[in-house]
């Protein structure tokens, strides 16, 4: 009876010890790791705004800078005759209703240029100036520190 009891106590025993690689017999610590910053090269883009300009010439108006001949015609006009007095220093109505006694004044008759005045134009100009904003992108490398970590592998002794 004292063999039953030694065999199931090494039974149980046997049974009741860690898989190997664990406990005291091959048990190893994990590995070490370290952790440290480490310094990187990254591109970093921005949007800047790009200004252009642009200058234009734009007509705003006119001005008058003086006058010259336009279309002729030729009039016929009375030209007073000088030197003939009627009598009391009257020289009579124009009228063609005329009260007996006046008398009307003689005239030449003269043809005469009449022409009308046409304005000589220029154009007023100004320059404006139109800008207007574009964004550009922009990139440089810069450095960046970020974490890393390091193990050691580990080694199974036998």
């Amino acid at each position: 009876m004292l063999q039953i009891i030694v065999l199931l106590s090494a039974t149980g025993l046997s049974l009741s010890s860690p898989a190997p690689g664990y406990g005291h017999h091959g048990y190893h610590h994990p590995p070490p790791c370290v952790k440290e910053l480490e310094t990187i090269k990254v591109t970093s883009c921005k949007l800047v705004p790009e200004k252009t300009c642009a200058t234009e010439t734009v007509k705003i108006g006119e001005k008058i800078t003086g006058f010259e001949k336009g279309d002729c015609k030729e009039i016929e006009v009375c030209k007073p005759v000088y030197g003939y007095r009627s009598h009391h220093g009257y020289h009579g109505k124009r009228s063609a209703d005329a009260e007996p006694g006046y008398v009307h004044a003689p005239c030449e008759k003269v043809t005469k240029e009449i022409c009308k005045s046409v304005p000589v134009k220029a154009d007023v100009s100004k320059d404006i100036e139109s800008c207007t904003e574009v964004a550009k992108e922009v990139c440089e490398e810069v450095e960046k520190v970020v974490p890393k970590v390091t193990c050691k592998t580990a080694t199974i002794k036998h």
